[in-house]
């Protein structure tokens, strides 16, 4: 058979203590039913489905499949307001949530569509990411010998820790017959977002930048109670202005990490940086300075933000949290987001023991040794070098 697409083959048995297979069954499942839930992922229906029993079972790979279930949805697409799509008769879309990095390969049957069978044809297997989440993909289709209208088709989706994914095709039926699970085996494949961890403000922007791991939004209104008016935010190469200090930007993690927000423009001693957890005000977590790890505390005056100058910010998987500069037009030019390592919380942001070897700097953010003479910041603190 041809190929049309290729790619390295995963493992199909030995695939860890983790991994689980499901085949489409005699008996249909019902709307909700959990048809993979493990240590790695957590697949539900979202409505019942039909289930066919195959004359000629059908073999891809090492397995071979008895049954089906019909994977489609209606109108409307998945979206914000609709995460799994509408619901078509006899069939149903897949939420996957991913408990960790996983692989999750979907073997099926799917037709052909105008530019013949190739993930660009409009009759591919579709994937919507609930909150924002990476993911990637990889795909092999197999043309059905002495068949002009239908293929078999493996596709591997990469999901991330914390993801939440819709699997669906709107206006053509997927005959899905199993579903392969294993532990991530890498990030080989195509992109669906952006997958790097920086980003630099660009006159484009549309106001959300998702990186690996994190959606970020330029956010015009407030949700911190300010009594100024809405402001907006103005993009160009290079910076993004706020007009107003009720503009917010908010940060939606699907995996911990390190977040860190560079100032394009200085912010003076006496404008506070904030940043709000899930929607309370109250709930406020503080920051460091990028350049001597000082600790800023949330809503407290701090020493001078240089142009150019990083805060950074240790945040959980799963949380919103809202940012902005209290009492000032403030001006931002990129961002950095770092997961970190498993079993790490990324919820620290404690205030570390002065340590006499850390870097001093001089007023104007340049790093000083010890013969120079002058007014110098170490661990945070101004003091004269004599």
């Amino acid at each position: 058979m041809k190929k049309i697409f290729t790619f390295v083959t995963m493992a199909l048995v030995s695939m860890g203590v983790n991994a689980q297979t499901w085949k489409a069954g005699e008996t249909a499942p019902e709307a909700g039913a959990k048809i993979i839930d493990n240590d790695l992922v957590t697949i539900n229906t979202v409505s019942e489905t039909k289930v066919v029993d195959l004359k000629d079972p059908v073999t891809i790979d090492e397995y071979t499949f008895d049954y089906y279930i019909q994977v489609r949805t209606d109108n409307p697409d998945p979206s914000a307001d609709s995460p799994t799509g509408g619901v078509q008769t006899d069939c149903t879309a897949l939420v996957v949530k991913a408990n960790k990095d996983a692989d999750v390969t979907f073997y099926f049957r799917r037709q052909k569509g105008n530019a013949g069978f190739d993930t660009d044809d409009n009759k591919d297997m579709l994937c919507y990411a609930q909150n924002g989440a990476k993911y990637k993909y990889e795909e092999e289709i197999i043309p059905i010998t002495d068949d002009e209208q239908y293929a078999y088709a493996k596709k591997t989706y990469k999901f991330v820790e914390g993801g939440v994914y819709t699997i669906y095709r709107r206006g053509s039926t997927i005959n899905l017959y199993g579903i392969d699970v294993a532990e991530s085996a890498g990030d080989e494949g195509g992109d669906s977002d952006s997958d790097s961890d920086e980003y630099t403000v660009k006159a484009d922007c549309t106001g959300e930048v998702k990186l690996a791991n994190i959606t970020i939004t330029f956010l015009n209104n407030t949700s911190k109670g300010s009594t100024a008016d809405a402001g907006t935010w103005t993009f160009t190469d290079g910076k993004a202005i706020a007009d107003q200090n009720s503009c917010e930007i908010k940060f939606e993690p699907t995996a911990a990490g390190k977040l860190i927000i560079y100032f394009q423009a200085k912010l003076a001693d006496n404008k506070p940086v904030v940043m709000f957890v899930d929607g309370d005000t109250e709930n406020t977590i503080s920051c460091n300075r990028v350049k001597d790890d000082s600790v800023i505390e949330s809503g407290a005056n701090h020493e001078e933000l240089a142009a150019g100058e990083g805060i950074y910010y240790m945040l959980e998987a799963g949380k919103t949290y809202n940012f902005y500069a209290s009492g000032t037009k403030y001006a931002v030019k990129g961002f950095s987001y770092e997961k970190t390592a498993s079993g790490e919380t990324g919820i620290s942001n404690t205030i570390a023991e002065k340590n006499v070897n850390a870097p001093a700097y001089n007023l104007a953010g340049q790093k000083v040794d010890a013969s120079y003479k002058g007014i110098v910041i170490q661990n945070g603190k101004k003091f004269v070098q004599k």
